[in-house]
């Protein structure tokens, strides 16, 4: 009792594990991925943008701002000597003591030899700065250096002398550090705003990714389950799914596999119903003969043998109808036992020609064989000549007295053509596009009479088919048909 459990117990797992594989596996569930992948893309890259600007925006602002202010205080300083006889200028120090603490920083200012002359946290006065900007502004290298860290940034400028008359015109350095103290508190409360935004855009963007693919999906899922409908038998009902072209294309080209499948269906009934009637036939004259031999036990000998002869007919046309039937499943065959080798069709046709003759003679039909060059091609030779000696010996049956059938072989290197032409009833022009299906008869009167079991034309596609060639008939009723049949010299496997 415990293994049965057990057994659906593995066996509810595997479906649920199937579902998920399906899951998994399911056009919905990809496209939310692919939406949400682009969406977090997107908003990934929207976060580090708006960061990187507001970071740099605000900063860039700051200095540019104690930039524009240091740099009018460079001015005054130069023009007021302040270098040379600091205590001639006290306005400039107590200015720069006002710069220094709107900036919450520090200010620093040195003569030509780098002596600090003054220093807003009087520190160093008097001392010596030593900084490779400094020395690189003194030397005249640039006219701002900027050093950024977490908390400030350090601006490093030259005091310049432009009515100096000795040549050299840079007099001294503004060192100044500037508090970014604020600036770092509103990034940082900006960066926490744009997190708490891209999370909840993220949260948005996963609503409207699940709505999306769900919605996408429908269709999918429609299909699905008109599918479904069809599978269980009901090939009657077209799927109509609106939407997407590419949907609408689907669906066209599924519409159209079903009326494939439909006329298939009613092909494979029309041929299940005449070959129970072909078989049905025989068996029945059969019947209807023994029968009459039954209920007349004292007729005489004669009359026993031309029953027996008749039984004996219908035999062989039911034997005949059962071999053509044979044949046709062996040619439907995919593999198709094909043995190919290199054979000479003019040699092939001369020998159905010869085999035809007595039959021809026998009905007063000419037959004329004409070849335009000597062909060799790569075919199976029984399969080829049975296709070709069904076409030449309709032709003969079906044409009129003292009429013509000219047999005719071409090639143009890749292809060898064989034309068969009658002067004989010809075909209705309803009739054309159904000669090839099996049992079918344009007469079927005069078919029986001739012995033929409407299958000869099927066989001869079949083979053709099955070397890759192509059949074409033309016709007009009353005076005659043309067959012609195209097959590649070199054979190749449609895989190839």
């Amino acid at each position: 009792m415990s293994d049965g459990k057990n057994l659906t117990k593995t066996i509810k797992g595997g479906r649920h594990v199937g579902k998920v594989r399906r899951f998994f596996g399911s056009f919905r569930l990809r496209l939310f991925i692919t939406i949400l992948l682009t969406g977090v893309i997107s908003l990934s890259a929207m976060y580090i943008t708006a960061q990187y600007v507001c970071k740099n925006t605000l900063i860039e602002k700051r200095v540019d701002t104690a930039y524009a202010h240091l740099n009018k205080m460079c001015v005054k300083i130069v023009n007021n000597m302040y270098m040379v006889n600091p205590q001639n200028a006290p306005q400039i120090a107590s200015e720069l003591s006002i710069a220094a603490t709107l900036f919450n920083g520090r200010i620093i200012v040195t003569d030509k030899g780098l002596k600090i002359i003054y220093d807003s946290f009087s520190a160093e006065e008097g001392k010596t700065m030593v900084s490779s900007e400094a020395i690189k502004a003194i030397r005249g290298g640039s006219n701002r250096f900027l050093s950024v860290e977490k908390e400030y940034a350090e601006l490093t400028m030259p005091l310049i002398d432009h009515e100096s008359t000795d040549g050299e015109p840079y007099v001294g350095v503004l060192f100044a550090r500037i508090s970014l103290e604020d600036e770092t508190v509103l990034i940082a409360d900006m960066e926490k705003f744009l997190l708490v935004t891209v999370i909840l855009l993220s949260i948005v963007l996963l609503v409207i990714c699940f709505l999306s693919s769900t919605e996408f999906a429908k269709p999918f899922k429609r299909i699905e389950e008109s599918i479904s409908h069809v599978s269980d038998g009901y090939i009657d009902d077209m799927v109509r799914i609106g939407g997407y072209s590419e949907l609408k294309e689907l669906t066209e080209s599924f519409n159209d596999m079903l009326r494939r499948i439909e006329q298939l269906e009613a092909s494979r009934q029309e041929f299940v119903s005449n070959v129970s009637h072909e078989l049905k036939t025989p068996i029945t004259s059969i019947k209807v003969l023994a029968d009459s031999l039954i209920t007349q036990p004292d007729s005489p000998p004669e009359v026993y043998r031309e029953f027996l002869r008749d039984i004996n007919e219908e035999i062989d046309r039911e034997n005949k109808i059962i071999t053509d039937l044979l044949e046709l499943v062996k040619l439907d065959r995919k593999e198709g036992n094909m043995h190919l080798a290199t054979v000479n069709i003019n040699v092939m046709l001369e020998k159905i020609m010869k085999r035809l003759t007595p039959i021809a003679s026998s009905l007063t039909v000419e037959i004329v064989f004409e070849s335009y060059r000597e062909v060799s091609a790569m075919v199976d030779e029984v399969k080829m000549s049975l296709a070709l000696t069904n076409l030449i010996e309709n032709s003969i049956k079906y044409n009129k007295e003292n009429g013509r059938v000219k047999v005719s072989l071409n090639s143009d290197g890749k292809y060898f053509s064989v034309t068969i032409a009658d002067t004989g009833i010809g075909i209705p022009a309803d009739s054309i596009d159904r000669i090839f299906e099996r049992f079918y008869r344009v007469d079927k009167a005069r078919t029986r009479e001739s012995g033929g079991t409407g299958l000869g034309l099927a066989i001869a596609r079949s083979v053709i088919l099955m070397h890759n060639g192509a059949i074409k008939v033309e016709s007009v009723e009353g005076e005659g048909t043309t067959f012609v049949v195209s097959i590649p010299i070199s054979f190749k496997l449609a895989t190839e």
